[in-house]
């Protein structure tokens, strides 16, 4: 069911599969199932052929699920996001009342969120200044030079490309500290003094160009110093030889060691501020049993009054609250709700809620979200005095917290009864009747 609002929220969403798991859910507006794009470890999926998505769930700010060809495995990573094409859908005629209509005219202005919801995302994924700078040069970058690195010049004030390759600087200054160190080691170990030999002839000038950096650092292992590839020499109470470590672990600061350094698991104290992004949550490296308690949770729920096409929502009571029915689990990522007679169980936890139901002839309209277990409300919707005659749509939206499994239900209460479709007008379009929906997502 298509809706008009278009939330702040970034067109992009990430999880972690589980183990045969056929569904997914996208949680932001989408036009056409042509700006919707699918990646599963990095791999861009093609719609109809890899995946299949309900049409139904289009121009809706809830998002919608979609359906995997094949089953997944654990720790595949899903991403879904969106390329809105910027173009104009709609052309309008003068004096044509009939093509400017609201629908219309909300669809284009949604569409235009869209595009401006996409070039923010990528503006904040690209290099650009801090908002507090105070730099006010040019940011324009030279032309490309092969083998030349971009800097800023010597003012500061503009970007310039580097007069030398800086691969072959290193390769001369790394040789020349190589140099330095074994001839160090060579006054308290004599069994580098060989080593010290065939390099000492070019300590102190270096090497002039990356070969020659090369061919010193072979001698010197063939001498000795280095035994393993992998090998460095360090400083810890003198020159010394580090071995290297297993293969995966990095090289982690530690000043109980010997050398000061060990190969080691980095701890959670050793990861940067913000180092955790959408890239790196792309890697097919990155599994579930990776992912922390401190990271949000991946499970999502999205519940469903349906009837088939065509059938009108029901009768509605008036000046009670009700029960409004949920007849459907579209989406469980994390197996973590039971659906049973209109009533869904969630376990502890603290989640995310948006939720919409559509309400005919109400006269006044509300909807809120009941816990049973503890008889309370949990979330409620703003008060629709809608005229009596007309269609209205509640909707609740927030967070909650529950420290132990809870019963829940999503109730209405109107003004006025209406027989047959006061719980919603039935369609000819031919699809699935959806009169109640509701989204939550786990938070921790």
């Amino acid at each position: 069911m298509p809706t008009v609002p278009v939330s702040d929220n970034l067109p992009l969403v990430a999880y972690v599969a589980y183990a045969g798991q056929t569904t997914a859910a996208w949680t932001f507006w989408v036009k056409d199932a042509s700006d919707l794009l699918l990646y599963i470890d990095g791999v861009l999926k093609t719609i109809n052929i890899d995946y299949s998505i309900d049409l139904s769930y289009l121009e809706n700010d809830l998002g919608g699920p979609a359906s995997f060809s094949a089953p997944l495995s654990e720790g595949q990573i899903i991403v879904f996001t969106r390329s809105t094409g910027i173009s104009r859908a709609t052309g309008y005629s003068e004096g044509g009342a009939a093509s400017f209509s609201a629908v219309s005219v909300n669809i284009e202005f949604s569409r235009i969120i869209a595009m401006l919801q996409d070039i923010a995302r990528d503006v904040a994924r690209s290099v650009h200044l801090k908002p507090f700078s105070t730099y006010a040069g040019s940011l324009e970058i030279p032309e490309p030079s092969a083998n030349r690195v971009i800097k800023w010049n010597a003012l500061g004030t503009g970007l310039v490309n580097s007069e030398t390759d800086p691969d072959i600087l290193a390769g001369s200054e790394a040789s020349a500290a190589l140099s330095a160190t074994i001839a160090l080691n060579a006054s308290t170990d004599s069994s580098n003094s060989a080593a010290a030999a065939v390099v000492s002839a070019n300590a102190s000038s270096g090497f002039a160009t990356a070969a020659a950096a090369s061919a010193a650092m072979a001698s010197a292992i063939a001498a000795g110093v280095l035994t393993t590839k992998g090998d460095m020499v360090v400083y810890g109470a003198g020159l010394a030889r580090l071995p290297v470590g297993a293969n995966g672990l990095p090289l982690v600061a530690d000043s109980a060691q010997t050398l000061g350094l060990k190969y080691a698991q980095l701890a959670a104290a050793g990861i940067e501020d913000a180092a955790i992004i959408t890239t790196k949550l792309a890697d097919a490296a990155v599994t579930s049993a990776k992912l922390g308690a401190g990271l949000m949770n991946a499970n999502l729920v999205i519940l469903e009054g349906q009837k088939t096409a065509g059938t009108a929502g029901g009768s509605s009571v008036a000046s009670a609250w009700t029960t409004l029915a949920l007849t459907t689990e579209v989406v469980d990522t994390g197996g973590i709700c039971t659906l049973t007679s209109n009533q869904f169980v969630l376990p502890a936890g603290s989640y995310l809620a948006e939720g919409i139901t559509e309400l005919y002839a109400a006269n006044a309209a509300r909807m809120r979200l009941r816990n049973i277990t503890d008889t309370a409300t949990t979330l409620v919707s703003m008060s629709d005095n809608g005229a009596a005659t007309v269609t209205t749509t509640p909707e609740i939206n927030g967070p909650f917290t529950i420290a132990a499994s809870k019963t829940f239900e999503l109730q209405y209460w109107v003004g006025n009864a209406t027989a047959t479709n006061g719980l919603g007008q039935g369609s000819s379009s031919g699809e699935i009747e959806i009169y109640t929906r509701i989204k939550i997502r786990q938070v921790n």
